[in-house]
């Protein structure tokens, strides 16, 4: 596994919340950087949209940005799934793909510290677009779901702490949020003011969650229905039962180059 590399510190993002709330040792695994080696089709199409209209913010070709998403054992699926992704990515660019001048694409925002420590964690995130529509700053964020829930998508304070960490670390406070999403069934956005004060609540737990070890997480499972659907299911019934887990994961996982983290 990678060594840490001390010049880029550990960023703790949304989706590391969730994945923490919602059991703690499969955020462990998360944070090793373990993911299946192979996905459901959800999740390699999921992939493949989003690196489709990122590609279309960036004004790159959309079918080279396509090739490129392809994880290593995903070619056949991908290639399966490709008609309908680029089918969702062109409805997409039909609807909304002109309404907003781009400032950032996919880029990280890293809470503004007072004294930056390399060393030390960090709280931040990837807002998929951040730019202008009709002279106020916006901050767009792109689902793509089967059977998308539309009240949960608005009610999640996903998009909300993007706009704070915007607003913390350019002095530029955003005045509307997008959620776009982005079914088979239809394209549609969710649009409304941001909602920074109940953002400052991420904020609060993702300090509290950098001091979480590793190994602790990896000693609380949250057992419950979601354990079905659970990428780490057998890995954690191995460690139940006393022994280790290492097989397991050599077998069914790979792991993912960009994390600098140690077991």
């Amino acid at each position: 596994m990678n060594a840490p590399n001390p010049a880029q510190p550990e960023v703790y993002t949304w989706s590391d919340l969730t994945s923490y709330w919602d059991c703690p040792r499969a955020w462990s695994y998360g944070r090793l950087g373990f993911r299946p080696a192979q996905m459901n089709d959800a999740i390699v199409r999921g992939s493949l949209v989003h690196a489709g209209i990122r590609a279309h913010w960036l004004q790159l070709p959309i079918r080279d940005a396509l090739a490129a998403a392809v994880q290593e054992g995903q070619e056949e699926q991908a290639k399966r799934l490709l008609p309908e992704s680029l089918d969702l990515i062109n409805r997409y660019i039909a609807k909304y793909g002109q309404d907003i001048v781009p400032v950032a694409v996919d880029r990280l925002y890293l809470w503004p510290y007072l004294v930056p420590v390399p060393a030390l964690p960090v709280a931040g995130g990837h807002p998929d677009l951040v730019g202008f529509a009709n002279g106020k700053l916006v901050i767009a964020e792109h689902k793509t779901a089967g059977n998308p829930d539309l009240p949960f998508l608005d009610h999640m304070q996903q998009v909300d702490w993007y706009a704070l960490l915007v607003a913390e670390a350019t002095q530029m406070t955003p005045q509307l949020v997008y959620i776009d999403v982005i079914s088979p069934d239809y394209i549609t956005r969710i649009e409304r003011p941001p909602k920074l004060a109940q953002a400052q609540y991420v904020w609060y737990r993702l300090q509290e969650l950098m001091t979480v070890s590793l190994k602790d997480a990896r000693a609380e499972p949250h057992y419950g229905y979601h354990c079905r659907s659970c990428w780490f299911f057998k890995p954690c019934q191995t460690l139940d039962r006393g022994l280790s887990d290492r097989g397991i994961l050599d077998s069914l996982f790979v792991v993912q180059p960009e994390r600098n983290v140690t077991a």
